[in-house]
């Protein structure tokens, strides 16, 4: 029994087939290089940022991006997929990056709360928590401009009027 499939059906699922295999290469390769360069850095901030996974999180925009890249680049891709996996990766991309940013945050509010005397007199979550916000609201705009389809600056102008 053989299903005979359109050849346009089988060289996509072959473009996405290879897309999501060297996604999964990229990721299986971050996750074996990167703990063993922590291992070297100082043990001090080392254990703040694997707590916060701030680099687990930075590690994880590397497959999105590939994954838009190729998108863009991949031969007999219907062009509407293309974009779709395009926007997908990149909105992705830009979820880990604003997840990054937000425990790198908080990442220097466990190492000020550590390593500081002060730090009980002058606490500094409620500024850290101002970023964060900013991280998602701007992360935020991206993501409506991407899907939207229009340039950054004309959504921050709508939305600013």
């Amino acid at each position: 029994m053989s299903i005979d499939l359109p050849p346009f059906v089988a060289r996509t699922t072959l473009v996405i087939g290879g897309i999501l295999f060297i996604t999964l290469l990229a990721n299986w390769l971050l996750n074996r290089f990167i703990p063993p360069l922590m291992a070297r850095q100082s043990p001090l901030w080392t254990g703040i940022l694997e707590k916060r996974r701030v680099l687990h999180f930075i590690a994880l925009t590397v497959p999105g991006l590939l994954a838009a890249g190729a998108a863009q680049i991949a031969p007999n891709l219907n062009p509407t997929l293309a974009t779709v996996i395009y926007k997908l990766a990149v909105i992705y991309s830009i979820i880990m990056l604003m997840l990054a940013g937000a425990s790198a945050l908080f990442a220097y509010n466990d190492y000020y709360d550590q390593h500081y005397e002060f730090a009980r007199d002058v606490p500094i979550k409620t500024v850290i928590q101002i970023g964060v916000a900013s991280i998602f609201v701007i992360g935020g705009l991206f993501i409506i401009a991407i899907l939207m389809d229009i340039q950054l600056v004309a959504l921050a102008g709508a939305v600013a009027a």
